[in-house]
């Protein structure tokens, strides 16, 4: 509260939002889609990993009915979204083969 003070914000109302879990233990079609381009791109074969976040996964698969995966570029524990946020070069590169290679994969779908 002193930093929105400091800024001139005499009055702040702060709501507490909910976002739904969402684990699919499932894994429908374009997850493994993800799975075969990952292992294409990096030529290992990739570890599913359950992470929290606030995208708006629920949106998407529980609303929308739209499937989802993500990719994520940067390796776990790479304070992604912190100021000392890093990725390797290699992390780089194959996450784009792995993006690449996850179109030409979900295209068969």
């Amino acid at each position: 509260m002193a930093h929105t003070k400091a800024q001139g914000i005499r009055r702040l109302a702060i709501e507490r939002l909910a976002v739904s879990p969402l684990a699919d233990p499932a894994r429908p079609p374009v997850c493994q889609a993800a799975a075969r381009a990952a292992a294409r791109a990096s030529e290992r074969s990739p570890i599913p990993l359950l992470h929290g976040g606030s995208d708006p996964d629920y949106l998407f698969t529980r609303v929308l009915g739209i499937p989802r995966v993500n990719i994520p570029y940067a390796a776990p524990r790479r304070e992604n979204h912190a100021p000392n946020e890093n990725i390797t070069l290699e992390g780089f590169f194959c996450g784009i083969k792995t993006s690449a290679a996850f179109l030409h994969e979900a295209a068969k779908l």
